[in-house]
């Protein structure tokens, strides 16, 4: 039997988590999802790229809409810095939240019509 972790995991594929260097892919802490450690370079505010890349941890989680839910997010001095949140995601949606999160598309958190 395929658990949650497993189908995300699979629905996300291989390339999309290469691509965000995605490692320790792991059930999320509620059970809800896929938890795991990406390496993207972030993008500032001006559009330009950080110098080096991030290690931040991607969770994505299942929601009652049969949607899931993509947070970002990184921590500096102890704090949890929230880098992107997205809701209402679906499954054929997740590998290109994960281009979009490594080519710069896709940062803090966008609005409507973000694929």
């Amino acid at each position: 039997m395929t658990t949650l972790h497993q189908s995300i995991s699979s629905q996300i594929g291989g390339f999309g988590l290469m691509v965000v260097g995605a490692e320790n892919l792991s059930p999320a802490l509620d059970g809800e999802g896929l938890s795991f450690s990406i390496n993207i370079q972030p993008v500032h505010a001006d559009g330009s790229r950080g110098p080096a890349p991030r290690r931040m941890i991607a969770n994505v989680t299942h929601d009652i809409n049969d949607t899931y839910r993509v947070e970002v997010f990184y921590y500096e001095d102890d704090a949890k810095v929230l880098h992107l949140t997205l809701s209402n995601v679906y499954s054929g949606d997740l590998e290109a939240v994960m281009f979009g999160l490594e080519n710069g598309t896709l940062h803090g958190n966008p609005g409507p019509g973000w694929i």
